[in-house]
């Protein structure tokens, strides 16, 4: 054997499929380990229209990320699929599984989050793009509540698939997605940045804050027609927030997902810095008509809203009350027509404006 000959030797892993999670562009699979038992994602991706992306680039590269707030990359391989000839290039990343699943996944499974559960959350998500924008320069490329996985009680920014290089300048060439997280400016300008990233942050806190999009409404030629004319792929209307949302978190929401690039947070940081500095009071709804609540460092001090009707059946009356010792009203009892109405979102901003004055 010439000594320049390469060796190449095939390792094949005692994976059993257990099924598939995700058909769509890409293929997601359970895997478990027929010897450990151990259970493992693996995500295939074709090199079609995605060969400027890491995992195609410099693979390797994912593998060296280390990070309490990104999903592990713990291999990358090439794969011969079936039925495909030998020159088509596809790649598959095996990854940690997470037994609740992404953000997306616990939404659709009914889970609801509780607005500090939501800030906590979307914070730990910020911390990994802050790590891939700052230490690693990549751009996720297709930040959305389903690439948001739940470790415990902890969330990490995961599925490294689409991730480009940033040039000099801090931007990139994005893939041409079309889905209703896609930023406008990837068929505006065709360029994305660290703003781009955030977009999708932004839309991942409104789902938590508020449920789930409905995905069903979001048909392939509504996402295209938007995204090619420079709109958001999300309708204005599904981005309406709850009344019990937060003046500030409202804000911060609106800002991350503003159409135009310029009006949005610039950076990870500058966007935590914003959640720090976000009075609130960590509503959960305890039934359809009655929000609970403390807030932050002050545990043994409760909130409570409820909704009752009035004697005319098109008017509710909402009253705030404070637990110290026993339940007292907080502030003067308030009709409103409709519990979905400014009167209604005002009455819940009073409730915060008293609660975190300091």
């Amino acid at each position: 054997m010439n000594a320049n000959d390469k060796v190449v030797a095939v390792l094949t892993l005692p994976f059993e499929s257990m099924r598939t999670t995700y058909f769509a562009a890409s293929v997601v699979r359970l895997y478990r380990n027929e010897i450990t038992g151990a259970l493992k994602i693996g995500k295939r991706v074709g090199a079609l229209a995605a060969e400027e992306t890491i995992v195609f680039r410099e693979a390797r590269v994912l593998q060296t990320i280390e990070s309490d707030y990104i999903v592990p990359v713990h291999d990358v391989a090439r794969v011969q699929e079936e039925g495909v000839g030998p020159d088509v290039k596809v790649i598959e990343m095996v990854m940690p599984f997470y037994e609740r699943g992404s953000v997306c996944d616990a939404l659709m499974r009914g889970d609801r989050f509780s607005v500090g559960q939501a800030v906590r959350l979307t914070r730990y998500a910020l911390y990994g793009l802050g790590e891939l924008h700052e230490q690693h320069k990549l751009l996720h490329g297709d930040v959305k509540s389903g690439n948001v996985f739940l470790d415990g009680e902890r969330a990490r920014i995961g599925d490294l698939g689409m991730a480009v290089p940033m040039e000099e300048d801090g931007s990139a060439v994005p893939l041409h997605a079309m889905q209703p997280s896609t930023p406008p400016e990837t068929f505006r300008t065709k360029r994305i940045d660290r703003r781009s990233d955030l977009y999708g942050v932004g839309l991942v806190l409104h789902e938590l804050l508020n449920g789930p999009l409905p995905y069903a409404d979001y048909g392939s030629e509504l996402v295209q027609s938007r995204l090619t004319k420079g709109k958001r792929g999300v309708l204005n209307e599904h981005l309406n927030q709850q009344p019990h949302i937060p003046p500030r978190l409202r804000t911060i929401v609106k800002k991350a997902t503003s159409r135009d690039e310029t009006e949005r947070f610039a950076t990870a940081r500058e966007m935590i810095d914003a959640l720090d500095h976000a009075p609130f009071i960590d509503w959960k709804k305890t039934d359809d008509l009655t929000s609970e609540g403390t807030v932050a460092d002050i545990p043994d001090v409760r909130y409570r809203v409820t909704a009752t009707r009035v004697h005319r059946p098109d008017r509710w009356r909402l009253c705030g009350r404070r637990f110290i010792h026993e339940w007292r009203r907080l502030i003067e009892d308030q009709d409103v027509a409709d519990l979905s109405s400014n009167d209604t979102r005002a009455f819940f901003d009073q409730m915060v404006a008293v609660a975190t004055s300091r």
